[in-house]
Protein backbone atom coordinates (compact mmCIF):
# COMPACT_ATOMS: atom_id res chain seq x y z
CA UNK A 1 0.00 0.00 0.00
CA UNK A 2 2.88 2.37 0.22
CA UNK A 3 3.77 2.31 -3.36
CA UNK A 4 4.82 4.98 -5.41
CA UNK A 5 1.70 4.38 -7.64
CA UNK A 6 -0.60 4.79 -4.48
CA UNK A 7 1.40 7.99 -3.62
CA UNK A 8 0.79 9.56 -7.21
CA UNK A 9 -2.75 8.73 -7.19
CA UNK A 10 -3.37 10.02 -3.85
CA UNK A 11 -1.62 13.67 -4.70
CA UNK A 12 -3.48 13.60 -7.80
CA UNK A 13 -6.73 12.78 -6.35
CA UNK A 14 -5.57 15.99 -3.23
CA UNK A 15 -4.44 18.18 -6.13
CA UNK A 16 -8.06 17.85 -8.01
CA UNK A 17 -10.13 17.84 -5.05
CA UNK A 18 -8.81 21.14 -4.37
CA UNK A 19 -9.13 22.23 -7.90
CA UNK A 20 -12.47 21.86 -7.60
CA UNK A 21 -13.32 23.57 -4.57
CA UNK A 22 -11.87 26.52 -5.96
CA UNK A 23 -13.50 26.86 -9.20
CA UNK A 24 -16.14 29.87 -9.41
CA UNK A 25 -19.55 28.92 -8.58
CA UNK A 26 -20.87 31.84 -10.57
CA UNK A 27 -21.07 29.36 -13.70
CA UNK A 28 -24.89 29.17 -14.03
CA UNK A 29 -27.18 27.89 -16.87
CA UNK A 30 -30.63 28.91 -18.00
CA UNK A 31 -33.26 27.92 -20.28
CA UNK A 32 -35.04 30.69 -22.71
CA UNK A 33 -37.97 29.13 -24.28
CA UNK A 34 -38.80 30.40 -27.32
CA UNK A 35 -41.84 29.79 -28.88
CA UNK A 36 -43.35 30.68 -32.20
CA UNK A 37 -46.69 31.35 -33.07
CA UNK A 38 -47.51 33.18 -29.52
CA UNK A 39 -50.01 36.28 -29.96
CA UNK A 40 -49.94 38.43 -26.59
CA UNK A 41 -48.27 35.96 -25.15
CA UNK A 42 -50.74 32.78 -25.94
CA UNK A 43 -50.55 30.07 -28.43
CA UNK A 44 -52.26 32.14 -31.66
CA UNK A 45 -54.42 31.17 -33.88
CA UNK A 46 -54.22 29.89 -37.17
CA UNK A 47 -53.93 33.61 -39.31
CA UNK A 48 -52.64 35.72 -36.79
CA UNK A 49 -49.78 37.67 -36.14
CA UNK A 50 -46.42 36.49 -34.11
CA UNK A 51 -45.98 38.99 -31.46
CA UNK A 52 -42.48 38.25 -31.49
CA UNK A 53 -40.81 36.81 -34.68
CA UNK A 54 -39.85 39.26 -37.54
CA UNK A 55 -38.98 37.75 -40.98
CA UNK A 56 -36.97 39.17 -43.95
CA UNK A 57 -37.92 37.66 -47.09
CA UNK A 58 -37.59 38.23 -51.02
CA UNK A 59 -40.95 36.04 -51.45
CA UNK A 60 -38.93 34.07 -54.01
CA UNK A 61 -40.58 30.16 -54.73
CA UNK A 62 -37.06 27.68 -54.38
CA UNK A 63 -34.41 30.37 -54.56
CA UNK A 64 -31.89 30.60 -51.98
CA UNK A 65 -32.65 34.31 -49.93
CA UNK A 66 -29.24 34.96 -49.98
CA UNK A 67 -25.91 33.10 -52.39
CA UNK A 68 -23.74 34.66 -49.98
CA UNK A 69 -23.53 33.97 -45.94
CA UNK A 70 -25.32 36.66 -44.04
CA UNK A 71 -24.72 39.92 -42.49
CA UNK A 72 -25.72 42.34 -40.04
CA UNK A 73 -27.92 43.97 -42.54
CA UNK A 74 -29.44 40.95 -43.40
CA UNK A 75 -30.29 40.01 -39.69
CA UNK A 76 -31.16 43.98 -39.74
CA UNK A 77 -33.80 42.94 -42.25
CA UNK A 78 -35.18 40.01 -40.24
CA UNK A 79 -35.65 42.73 -37.74
CA UNK A 80 -37.90 44.92 -39.57
CA UNK A 81 -34.82 48.01 -40.28
CA UNK A 82 -33.90 48.26 -44.02
CA UNK A 83 -36.12 46.50 -45.79
CA UNK A 84 -36.33 48.65 -49.27
CA UNK A 85 -36.55 47.19 -52.35
CA UNK A 86 -38.17 44.02 -53.23
CA UNK A 87 -37.32 43.29 -49.63
CA UNK A 88 -40.65 42.23 -47.88
CA UNK A 89 -40.40 42.09 -43.77
CA UNK A 90 -43.11 42.03 -41.46
CA UNK A 91 -44.39 39.49 -38.49
CA UNK A 92 -44.61 36.13 -38.59
CA UNK A 93 -47.91 34.55 -39.17
CA UNK A 94 -49.20 31.69 -37.23
CA UNK A 95 -50.10 28.86 -39.46
CA UNK A 96 -52.74 25.55 -38.95
CA UNK A 97 -51.25 22.31 -38.91
CA UNK A 98 -51.26 20.19 -41.60
CA UNK A 99 -53.61 16.85 -41.23
CA UNK A 100 -53.28 15.54 -44.68
CA UNK A 101 -49.70 16.38 -45.65
CA UNK A 102 -47.76 12.95 -46.37
CA UNK A 103 -46.21 12.79 -43.64
CA UNK A 104 -48.47 14.61 -41.13
CA UNK A 105 -47.09 17.63 -39.77
CA UNK A 106 -47.36 17.21 -35.68
CA UNK A 107 -49.76 19.71 -34.08
CA UNK A 108 -47.12 20.72 -31.49
CA UNK A 109 -43.63 19.95 -30.75
CA UNK A 110 -43.61 17.64 -28.07
CA UNK A 111 -41.43 19.69 -25.89
CA UNK A 112 -42.90 22.23 -26.80
CA UNK A 113 -46.85 22.05 -26.67
CA UNK A 114 -47.36 26.08 -26.78
CA UNK A 115 -45.09 26.64 -29.94
CA UNK A 116 -47.13 26.86 -32.98
CA UNK A 117 -46.17 26.62 -36.65
CA UNK A 118 -45.43 29.73 -38.56
CA UNK A 119 -44.66 31.21 -42.30
CA UNK A 120 -43.85 34.36 -43.52
CA UNK A 121 -47.14 34.39 -44.79
CA UNK A 122 -50.59 31.86 -45.02
CA UNK A 123 -52.55 30.91 -47.27
CA UNK A 124 -56.42 31.92 -47.23
CA UNK A 125 -59.24 30.51 -44.75
CA UNK A 126 -59.97 27.72 -43.86
CA UNK A 127 -56.94 26.36 -44.72
CA UNK A 128 -54.61 28.88 -43.26
CA UNK A 129 -51.72 26.74 -44.38
CA UNK A 130 -48.15 28.23 -44.64
CA UNK A 131 -48.37 29.77 -48.42
CA UNK A 132 -46.34 30.94 -50.47
CA UNK A 133 -43.08 28.64 -49.54
CA UNK A 134 -40.01 30.76 -49.64
CA UNK A 135 -36.55 31.19 -48.07
CA UNK A 136 -36.89 33.53 -44.92
CA UNK A 137 -34.65 34.60 -42.05
CA UNK A 138 -36.91 34.93 -38.74
CA UNK A 139 -35.57 37.30 -36.12
CA UNK A 140 -36.39 36.57 -32.53
CA UNK A 141 -35.81 39.14 -29.54
CA UNK A 142 -35.04 37.85 -26.45
CA UNK A 143 -33.42 38.83 -23.08
CA UNK A 144 -31.02 36.62 -21.41
CA UNK A 145 -31.84 37.09 -17.69
CA UNK A 146 -28.43 35.97 -15.71
CA UNK A 147 -27.19 38.48 -13.36
CA UNK A 148 -23.84 37.14 -13.54
CA UNK A 149 -22.76 37.77 -16.89
CA UNK A 150 -19.34 39.45 -17.36
CA UNK A 151 -19.88 41.30 -20.39
CA UNK A 152 -16.02 42.81 -20.11
CA UNK A 153 -15.28 39.11 -20.86
CA UNK A 154 -18.18 38.91 -23.78
CA UNK A 155 -16.35 42.30 -25.29
CA UNK A 156 -12.87 42.48 -24.95
CA UNK A 157 -9.97 40.23 -25.94
CA UNK A 158 -7.54 40.01 -23.53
Amino acid sequence: MNSKFTHSFLGFLAIATLGTSILPTQAQASTIVLNSGQVSGSPGNPGQTDSNITYWTKGIDVTPLSPTPFTAADFAKAKGIGCFGSDICGSAKVVADYPFASPPWIPSLPNAPDARWINWEVGPSPSFYGSPAASVLYAYRFTVPEPTINTKALLSKK
